[in-house]
Protein backbone atom coordinates (compact mmCIF):
# COMPACT_ATOMS: atom_id res chain seq x y z
CA UNK A 1 0.00 0.00 0.00
CA UNK A 2 1.28 2.99 -0.53
CA UNK A 3 1.77 6.24 2.26
CA UNK A 4 0.73 9.57 1.78
CA UNK A 5 4.04 12.15 1.72
CA UNK A 6 3.76 15.66 3.68
CA UNK A 7 2.95 18.17 1.49
CA UNK A 8 6.56 20.48 0.45
CA UNK A 9 7.22 23.37 2.46
CA UNK A 10 5.87 26.59 0.60
CA UNK A 11 8.60 28.51 2.13
CA UNK A 12 11.56 26.42 0.47
CA UNK A 13 12.07 27.06 -2.91
CA UNK A 14 11.92 24.26 -5.72
CA UNK A 15 14.95 25.14 -7.95
CA UNK A 16 13.98 25.19 -11.33
CA UNK A 17 15.98 24.25 -14.79
CA UNK A 18 17.47 27.74 -14.96
CA UNK A 19 18.36 28.30 -11.48
CA UNK A 20 21.58 27.25 -10.12
CA UNK A 21 21.30 25.17 -6.40
CA UNK A 22 23.68 27.43 -5.01
CA UNK A 23 21.63 30.24 -5.94
CA UNK A 24 18.83 29.56 -3.85
CA UNK A 25 19.96 29.42 -0.35
CA UNK A 26 22.14 32.55 -0.98
CA UNK A 27 21.85 35.20 1.32
CA UNK A 28 20.87 38.68 0.00
CA UNK A 29 22.58 41.72 0.58
CA UNK A 30 20.97 44.20 2.36
CA UNK A 31 20.93 47.82 1.12
CA UNK A 32 22.61 50.89 2.83
CA UNK A 33 18.66 52.57 2.11
CA UNK A 34 17.55 49.72 3.90
CA UNK A 35 19.36 49.44 6.57
CA UNK A 36 19.66 53.44 7.32
CA UNK A 37 15.16 53.19 7.10
CA UNK A 38 15.03 50.73 9.55
CA UNK A 39 17.46 52.05 11.50
CA UNK A 40 15.40 55.38 11.75
CA UNK A 41 12.07 53.54 12.22
CA UNK A 42 13.35 51.91 15.41
CA UNK A 43 14.28 55.40 16.63
CA UNK A 44 11.22 56.94 15.51
CA UNK A 45 9.28 53.92 17.75
CA UNK A 46 11.66 54.11 20.66
CA UNK A 47 10.88 58.04 20.79
CA UNK A 48 7.39 57.12 20.73
CA UNK A 49 7.12 54.00 23.24
CA UNK A 50 9.39 56.78 25.60
CA UNK A 51 6.51 59.30 24.95
CA UNK A 52 3.87 56.91 26.26
CA UNK A 53 5.32 55.41 29.02
CA UNK A 54 5.78 59.32 29.83
CA UNK A 55 2.52 60.04 29.75
CA UNK A 56 1.12 56.72 31.33
CA UNK A 57 3.14 57.74 34.14
CA UNK A 58 1.43 61.31 34.19
CA UNK A 59 -1.35 62.14 36.99
CA UNK A 60 -4.78 63.15 35.80
CA UNK A 61 -4.51 66.34 33.91
CA UNK A 62 -7.72 67.94 35.62
CA UNK A 63 -5.90 67.01 38.88
CA UNK A 64 -5.31 70.06 40.82
CA UNK A 65 -1.56 70.99 40.45
CA UNK A 66 -0.90 69.71 37.24
CA UNK A 67 1.89 70.50 35.17
CA UNK A 68 0.45 68.09 32.59
CA UNK A 69 0.38 70.34 29.30
CA UNK A 70 4.28 71.75 30.09
CA UNK A 71 5.22 68.16 30.38
CA UNK A 72 3.93 66.92 27.18
CA UNK A 73 5.21 69.89 25.56
CA UNK A 74 8.90 69.24 26.98
CA UNK A 75 8.34 65.61 25.61
CA UNK A 76 6.88 66.25 22.44
CA UNK A 77 9.96 68.52 21.81
CA UNK A 78 12.03 66.12 22.97
CA UNK A 79 10.94 63.13 20.49
CA UNK A 80 10.42 65.79 17.71
CA UNK A 81 14.22 66.22 18.23
CA UNK A 82 15.36 62.95 17.42
CA UNK A 83 12.78 62.34 14.79
CA UNK A 84 14.80 65.45 13.13
CA UNK A 85 18.25 64.44 14.02
CA UNK A 86 17.55 61.14 12.23
CA UNK A 87 15.35 62.73 9.50
CA UNK A 88 18.86 64.84 9.15
CA UNK A 89 21.06 61.94 9.14
CA UNK A 90 19.08 59.76 6.68
CA UNK A 91 18.74 62.98 3.92
CA UNK A 92 22.80 63.68 4.49
CA UNK A 93 23.29 59.98 3.43
CA UNK A 94 20.76 60.01 0.91
CA UNK A 95 22.71 63.05 -0.84
CA UNK A 96 25.65 61.57 -0.84
CA UNK A 97 23.91 58.34 -2.90
CA UNK A 98 22.49 60.66 -5.13
CA UNK A 99 26.02 62.45 -6.10
CA UNK A 100 27.59 59.28 -7.00
CA UNK A 101 25.24 58.32 -9.38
Amino acid sequence: MSQDQPPPDPSTPEPTNDTPPETIDAPRAVSPLKTQTVRALRTTIRGLERLVERLEAEPDPGAAGSDFLPTLTSTANGVWEQLRTSWQRIQAWWTTVLARI
